[in-house]
């Protein structure tokens, strides 16, 4: 286990790759539902509380299509944030596994903790899904890491990784702001067509529409914490970076600080808010790009030094 490049092309580490990638997609697939169902119980009762606001009488008792979608939404969503919660912890544990393959940071964690047959039930599940991934995990660093040791291109490996969590976490910042902005700015939009006053405005649209509102709200406040985390970590590790650059670190003190960014690391992502697919998948190619001409210059600044 001396090469990131040669490691992330073993077996056991692709279908490490596979069964994070599993299971960080459930996490996110019932996130989304907790999403769509908060905004369809707030379009169901903006639209009762208008209907029933303008003067018409429903011919049944409007309170069922207010109370009962959201009886349902808060149970739903209380399960569904366990259910998130442990997909999420057992991707945590999966990419754990797969650090540890790939670059031989961390603690391997242990049978008890993540049984084989685990890892391989899921991994068959995601190469099923994503018959695409197991080439890309086994290609995922630059092949230009053989060029440097392999203290030196954990590191590298390490920083990329904290750059690329900050940026995409930034690129989701900036759409839930148009979230917050969209989900604010449709019920006041709806109180004008309607001419509402302020109070009607509060009780008739404002309320009714509140679940969605929350759920974005809450989502913004979590992902900023989440963003602002992966940017100190980005900072520290590149801290590292420069004084190994300026000859204050040797190999083996580099080695204890890509433990200690790497402990951080694994922490933080128990903790963080999954980020959807679809933006993931939409940024991907051009991050990736991104990364790959990063790590070429990090590669080309240590041979200069």
């Amino acid at each position: 286990m001396t090469c990131i490049v040669t490691n992330q092309k073993t077996e056991n580490a692709v279908e490490a790759g596979l069964a994070f990638r599993y299971a960080y997609n459930r996490a996110k697939f019932w996130k989304a539902c907790i999403w769509v169902l908060a905004l369809l119980l707030a379009i169901i009762q903006t639209g009762v509380s208008i209907y029933v606001f303008s003067g018409h009488k429903p011919p049944f008792d409007p309170s069922y299509l207010t109370a009962l979608p959201l009886l349902a939404f808060v149970l739903i969503s209380t399960l569904g944030k366990c259910i998130v919660s442990k997909w999420q912890s057992l991707g945590c544990d999966l990419q754990r596994l797969h650090d540890y393959l790939t670059m031989g940071v961390g603690v391997k964690p242990s049978l008890l903790e993540l049984p084989q047959s685990k890892v391989s039930q899921l991994s068959a599940k995601r190469e099923k899904k994503a018959p695409n991934d197991p080439e890309q995990l086994a290609t995922w660093w630059s092949s230009s890491l053989r060029n440097v040791p392999y203290p030196i291109a954990k590191l590298i490996a390490t920083y990329s990784t904290f750059s690329w969590e900050s940026a995409l976490r930034r690129r989701y910042q900036q759409i839930l702001t148009l979230f917050v902005l969209f989900s604010i700015g449709i019920p006041v939009a709806l109180s004008m067509i309607f001419d509402h006053t302020l109070l009607e405005f509060a009780v008739f649209v404002f309320a009714p529409f509140t679940p969605i509102v929350a759920v974005v709200i809450d989502e913004w406040l979590t992902n900023k914490q989440s963003e602002k985390i992966a940017k100190q970590l980005s900072y520290d590790c590149y801290n590292t970076w420069n004084q190994l650059l300026s000859d204050k670190l040797d190999l083996d003190e580099l080695e204890v600080s890509t433990e200690q960014h790497m402990g951080y690391w694994q922490n933080f992502r128990q903790s963080s808010t999954p980020i959807f697919e679809w933006l993931y998948q939409l940024s991907r190619e051009s991050m990736e790009k991104d990364m790959l001409v990063d790590t070429n210059a990090l590669i080309a600044a240590f041979k200069k030094k």
